[in-house]
């Protein structure tokens, strides 16, 4: 018997009745059953004609004869007369999270069967019973489990019933009290149904698994062209620079921090999306064995619960996909590399961005899309408004966080813009509110990308021995090109300190605008600056130079424009107090989203990003915005 057996023998049980091997017989796959067991499952197979193995699904053209296994047999007769003593030595007791038997008096041991009759949980010494008394023969034994999912905690009746109304097990009482009238049928009949959409579910299991193994070999393959690439560009870098001057010593050290460091970030990142495609497989093997061991499993109530509960799981579980630079080499940096040596001082000063910006455009994969509000928040950012250009019927406040349009001509329009340029990822969180029905838009513009004969022609002598003294001082600074996020932040920090007098220079603004107004006596001025407004805007909108894409919001709902192409297009979604606004400069998408309890896409661009990305809001009388500052920073 089962409890007989010591516990590393479960490779003696049958994996049908998951006791031990009663007349034991092999098939021809190398699994073996009881006689008694196989031929149960070939005889419910008959009507299809198709026979297989219950546990690999090898099929037989026709049912195969079942001959006895004698050496099997006779070394499972061996574990169990070796188990029978060995028993008193190790009794089985019930720990946590087992079953315990419910006749044992004071220390439970741990129950081998569950009888769905009695509703009681047996050791191997209690449920000898059921199989030696013909009227407990009758019972249905199931493998141990806790009986109170199995039992209508209403009746106290089994749960032989599925609901399909609504979609869970009941009792025979339950379709003639609460679901009197509901679709239902026997747990069984519905297994049976449901057997397809296992079978369907571990389809897409394994596809999904060999998609990911297939992602993770492209990406493998991917990162080793990486490494050679980035080996071959520090060679040609290292060989181009040596034939320089010892002037331009420090420019050569700066390119290859720039090849470094894009090599070591884009190589983190693929290790990391490794882990999370080799963590996906890993799940997904996982749940393609527990739908597997579903499958074998004889219990309706438990393989249904069970069932609803991976396919939830699996459903609810958001797969990123991986996609792959079409060329992640450094073929580009290595071309730029080339033209230094005609023309060492003047391409160093010109090119080192150019350098660094192609460097950092070699990558292995694409970055994941984000998809729940948690990966948004990874690249959140807190933007302060510009104070240079607010006007003086806009007050500044919170820190240069918030701005309000204070009362005005109602069709006039004012444009806020925050002091930073988007760059690489940037999300940010806005709340808004108006009033009379007043309107708001946000818009992303970016000026054309100047080239190398227009940087020539602006470029004079004086700028070009500035350039010189400027890329020694960088050479001099610990951490090259990063020192520049330092300075900024020290941008920052001064920006900072200043909030507070913006702060009350906009609060006096504002008691100014409104003793103007109450006054009336410098109409003529407001309307002077109102029309130098108008025309600054109306240069904006005509600058070819200038991409703009903007989304409006007022009472009438949301609508998406882009200024140069005259596209406008109405969005169906109201839209909320709160936004959110996505930029992935490399990438070139622009996403808009109502943020409540859940992101809901508004509109979102696929375009190209040719210069630094400005943002900003466009005001009318009676709205505020507020860019949000408690969301975690990346």
């Amino acid at each position: 018997m089962a409890e007989a057996f010591p516990e590393d023998e479960n490779s003696f049980q049958c994996s049908v009745c998951l006791d031990p091997l009663k007349n034991p017989v092999t098939l021809s796959c190398g699994h073996s059953y009881c006689m008694g067991c196989i031929s149960d499952c070939w005889d419910q197979q008959e009507r299809k004609g198709k026979y297989s193995c219950p546990q690999c699904r090898q099929k037989f053209s026709s049912r195969p004869v079942l001959k006895k296994n004698v050496m099997l047999a006779e070394l499972v007769e061996k574990l169990r007369l070796t188990g029978i003593q060995a028993a008193p030595l190790a009794t089985p007791y019930a720990g946590p999270g087992d079953v315990a038997c419910d006749f044992c008096p004071e220390k439970k041991l741990r129950a081998v069967k569950s009888c769905v009759v009695c509703q009681i949980s047996l050791c191997g010494t209690h449920v000898q019973p059921h199989y030696d008394v013909p009227a407990l023969k009758m019972h249905k034994l199931v493998k141990a489990a806790q009986l109170q999912k199995m039992i209508c905690s209403q009746h106290g009746n089994p749960l032989q019933v599925f609901c399909r109304t609504d979609q869970k097990c009941i009792c025979i009482l339950c379709t003639m009290d609460d679901h009197k009238g509901h679709d239902t049928v026997s747990a069984a009949a519905e297994r049976k149904e449901r057997e397809d959409q296992l079978e369907d579910a571990k389809k897409q299991f394994n596809k999904r698994m060999r998609q990911r193994q297939k992602e993770l070999q492209q990406l493998q393959k991917a990162v080793k062209c990486h490494k050679r690439s980035a080996q071959e560009a520090l060679d040609d870098s290292e060989r181009s620079f040596t034939e320089l001057l010892q002037s331009i010593d420090k420019k050569r050290s700066q390119v290859k921090k720039v090849i470094r460091a894009q090599q070591r970030a884009e190589l983190s990142r693929a290790e990391g999306i490794q882990e999370r495609l080799k963590q996906d497989i890993e799940e997904l093997s996982r749940g393609g064995a527990e739908l597997e061991q579903l499958s074998r499993e004889e219990d309706h109530v438990h393989f249904l619960q069970t069932l609803q509960a991976l396919l939830g799981s699996q459903e609810s579980k958001v797969y990123h996909s991986v996609t792959l630079c079409s060329d992640p080499s450094f073929d580009d940096v290595t071309e730029s590399l080339r033209d230094l040596q005609p023309r060492v001082e003047k391409v160093c000063r010109k090119n080192r961005k150019k350098i660094s910006g192609k460097a950092e455009k070699v990558m292995i994969a694409l970055p994941m899309e984000p998809v729940t509000r948690e990966d948004f928040l990874q690249h959140s950012r807190c933007l302060t408004f510009d104070p240079d250009y607010i006007d003086r019927h806009v007050s500044l406040s919170k820190r240069r966080r918030k701005v309000v349009c204070k009362h005005s001509s109602p069709d006039r329009v004012y444009r806020v813009l925050f002091d930073d340029t988007l760059s690489e990822c940037c999300y940010w969180e806005a709340e808004w509110r108006s009033r009379d029905d007043s309107s708001l838009a946000v818009f992303v513009e970016w000026e054309k990308e100047e080239t190398d004969s227009e940087d020539s022609e602006s470029e004079n002598t004086d700028e070009e021995n500035d350039s010189d003294s400027n890329i020694a001082a960088a050479d001099d600074d610990d951490g090259g090109d990063d020192d520049s996020g330092d300075d900024d932040s020290d941008d920052d920090d001064d920006d900072s300190d200043d909030d507070d007098d913006d702060d009350d220079n906009g609060s006096a603004e504002e008691k100014e605008g409104d003793n103007d107004d109450n006054d009336g006596s410098d109409d003529d001025d407001i309307n002077e600056s109102d029309n130098e407004s108008e025309d600054d805007s109306d240069d904006d909108s005509d600058n070819d130079d200038t991409q703009c894409l903007m989304l409006h919001f007022g009472p009438d709902g949301c609508s998406f424009s882009n200024l140069q192409s005259g596209e406008d297009i109405e969005l169906p979604t109201e839209p909320s107090s709160r936004i959110g606004v996505y930029v992935d400069h490399r990438a070139g998408i622009l996403s808009f989203y109502n943020v409540s309890e859940t992101m809901t896409l508004l509109h979102t661009v696929q375009t190209t990003f040719t210069g630094p990305v400005y943002a900003g809001f466009c005001l009318r009388p009676g709205t505020s915005v507020e860019i949000l500052s408690g969301m975690p920073k990346p």
